[in-house]
């Protein structure tokens, strides 16, 4: 009888870690390794945010942005900024946004931005960071296709994205954007 209960016992403790080790393996793959697409309240935090690429991001090009809200003007390119209020990513980006949107006084193009938060919030966001957008739409970022914030784009009439930039752009990253916009309008 002895022997059974230690034995028992062993099992126990071997079911125990076999646990413990599978489930820090999925807890490291999933949050760690490959982070799946945020939803709402995770798209809120800065650690979301993928990093700036060099080059713009092809992967979205072709896609027809599903925002019911949005307005998109007849011949007309359109830019689409997704930002959320806690992205610091997007606070160290206004500068660029507020430039941005200078250039809207020498070109022909529109400026939406699409929060994860309430249109209420995102538009105390961009006032309170002197950033002037023709409208603000509240979407979550998982129904876009998004998967952090910022991201960038460049829509055709109708929502359809012809080029997208993801994370907080370079100097280079930010003058492309200009020059491919002034091309554009």
């Amino acid at each position: 009888m002895k022997k059974l209960f230690r034995l028992v016992q062993f099992a126990a403790n071997l079911a125990i870690i076999i646990s413990v080790l599978l489930l820090t393996f999925v807890v490291v793959d999933r949050y760690v390794i490959s982070p799946k697409a945020p939803d709402q309240t995770v798209a809120a935090t800065s650690a979301t945010t993928a990093p700036a690429p060099k080059m713009p991001d092809r992967s979205l090009s072709g896609t027809v942005l599903p925002l019911k809200d949005a307005k998109w003007t007849e011949g007309q390119t359109t830019v689409v900024l997704y930002l959320s209020t806690g992205c610091h990513f997007c606070a160290e980006s206004t500068g660029f946004y507020q430039r941005l949107i200078a250039e809207k006084a020498n070109k022909t193009f529109k400026v939406i931005a699409v929060f994860p938060q309430s249109v209420e919030d995102g538009n105390k966001y961009l006032e309170s960071h002197n950033i002037k957008v023709d409208q603000v739409v509240s979407n979550t970022l998982a129904s876009t296709g998004i998967t952090g914030t910022p991201t960038l784009m460049f829509v055709t009439e109708g929502g359809v994205v012809f080029d997208a930039w993801r994370g907080k752009l370079d100097d280079a990253g930010e003058k492309e954007v200009l020059e491919r916009l002034s091309r554009q309008s």
